[in-house]
């Protein structure tokens, strides 16, 4: 039994993960209080950085409300919250303004926005920031806006191990510092959870390794609502190379600036897979692939930019050209390989429309968020509009929210320190729990793979159930397996496909079947 110690800075809130929607909290809080944001990694590891497509926005004219809410719906596939996308949408324009006011550069043609279109958009409304770095620059802006601000800290290398409850409502967390080696607890009035999504749980990714879904098993532990948690994007095109860990990413705005899908021969294949072809939704895409490369006995697939203008290929994705051209590849002139990769959580932790959850005191935003507007498939682009819209409704919410908390009445924090794993067995855990979630939760589903593979990380979670040792990787593991007991949860009892959720044993809809799954506890 051990008691962390209590942490000496003064905090109103705590806000867990430092992305996008974690920033655009931090940035509306320091007004109002002060703010500590706890970070996994560094405070610059996480998917926010590797955004390279951009933002999905009306602002262009010709363009509308309407049609953003409608693409986006169509997308979801029927489960979105209409009240959700529309107030996204809406709110979309205002936010961008006011990053843009922040300091935040966007692609210009002269004085106006460069628009491009993306996957399953019906219009060009996707702005971006020098080619391919989107989340990079809204990254940067955000931690300028925080850094050496007086009522800002930050703490890197500091997962989140517990939330602390009392009452029923979460009165701060407690954490494991991997530089003093210590595990440390925080009272705050108000706790946002903005840990991100689940890529780092796969074997195949597009998300650095710190992106564990922690989060997930973080707030169910404490007894929060998780909804839709089957729902998981592959986005159809990473860059393939042989080995594990995060892959490069090559944006769908490459496909959006006209380049093809193709195979081993350089034949197109979309056009027998969808009307839009290489612009159809994502899931279609992935699985286009993905079949394709089972069908063929291939390993990848190709991105074919060579009927395209050399110097604006070169000009719009300078990342990526830049990136591949060390890999002796150059994207004007060779075929690019290509495969899914898990890439985003379209489910997460159930909040309403001001970023509440189940629990008082807890708030939640950003991708960990299940909030609706996604629905079973997310609309490219997207993402950062979500982060930026619901990272200031959600710091809004908390600054209500603090009036009425009271704060933490219990001086200490029992935690039962036990167990005997060595840093190599944890990382051979995690390394297998990766390959069953790809193998058996992937792409394309089917009971028997699902309970096989529920079974395998329910022994190694049974394993582990009562250890908690002073590791960086153990805290991070601990809350990893109950997020992976939850994406077959959802995916056994989903028995349908739909969007981001495919069955091959179930491959069209359920009319009989409820809209969402719910998981509430282990």
């Amino acid at each position: 039994m051990i008691n962390p110690e209590k942490y000496t800075i003064k905090t109103d809130f705590t806000i867990i993960g430092s992305g996008v929607a974690g920033l655009m909290a931090a940035h509306i809080l320091k007004e109002h209080g002060n703010v500590l944001v706890l970070s996994n990694r560094s405070a610059t590891d996480c998917s926010t950085r590797y955004a390279q497509g951009g933002v999905a926005v009306v602002l262009k004219e010709g363009d509308s409300y309407k049609k953003h809410i409608e693409d986006t719906k169509r997308a979801g596939v029927g489960l979105c919250d209409d009240s959700v996308v529309e107030y996204v949408i809406k709110e979309g324009p205002r936010v961008i303004k006011e990053i843009i006011g922040m300091g935040a550069y966007f692609d210009r043609e002269g004085d106006s926005l460069y628009f491009t279109r993306e996957g399953a958009h019906s219009e060009k409304r996707v702005i971006h920031s020098f080619g391919d770095a989107t989340g990079k620059e809204i990254e940067r802006t955000l931690i300028l806006s925080s850094e050496n601000h007086p009522n800002i800290t930050m703490l890197e290398y500091s997962p989140a191990v517990r939330l602390i409850t009392e009452e029923g409502c979460v009165k701060g967390v407690v954490f494991f510092s991997c530089r003093d080696k210590k595990f440390l607890y925080v009272p705050s009035r108000i706790t946002i959870l903005a840990t991100g999504g689940i890529g780092g749980l796969y074997i195949e990714s597009s998300n650095p390794e710190s992106v564990t879904g922690s989060g997930f098993g973080l707030a169910s532990r404490a007894g929060c609502i998780l909804r839709d948690m089957e729902f998981i994007q592959f986005h159809p095109t990473v860059f393939f190379q042989e080995g594990e860990g995060q892959k490069f990413l090559i944006t769908e705005a490459m496909r959006g600036e006209g380049a093809w899908l193709v195979d081993s021969r350089g034949k197109r294949f979309m056009q027998y897979y969808h009307k839009d072809k290489e612009l159809a939704p994502r899931d279609v895409v992935s699985r286009a692939i993905y079949n394709e490369m089972k069908k063929k006995k291939l390993s990848n697939v190709y991105l074919d930019n060579r009927h395209l203008d050399a110097d604006f290929v070169k000009n719009r994705f300078p990342t990526i050209y830049k990136k591949l051209l060390g890999l002796g590849i150059n994207i004007t002139k060779d075929l690019i390989p290509v495969r899914p990769a898990a890439h985003y959580i379209m489910g997460g932790v159930l909040t309403d429309i001001y970023g509440r959850t189940n629990l008082p005191g807890l708030l939640c935003c950003g991708e960990c968020a299940s909030t609706g507007i996604h629905g079973a498939n997310r609309l490219a682009s997207n993402s950062l509009l979500e982060g930026l819209v619901f990272g200031k409704r959600t710091a809004l919410t908390a600054v209500n929210e603090a009036r009425m908390m009271i704060k933490l009445r219990r001086r200490n924090i029992p935690l039962e320190i036990s167990g005997d794993w060595d840093e190599a067995e944890i990382e051979g855990m995690i390394k297998k729990v990766k390959s069953i979630l790809w193998l058996n939760a992937g792409i394309i589903r089917e009971e028997k793979g699902l309970k096989d593979g529920y079974g395998m990380i329910k022994e190694i979670y049974e394993r582990v159930a009562d250890s908690l040792i002073a590791s960086c990787c153990f805290c991070e593991f601990d809350n990893m397996l109950l997020t992976a007991m939850a994406v077959f949860r959802s995916a056994l009892y989903r028995r349908e496909s739909v969007g981001g959720h495919f069955r091959s044993d179930f491959p069209f809809r359920n009319p009989v079947m409820p809209l969402h799954t719910y998981i509430q506890g282990i």
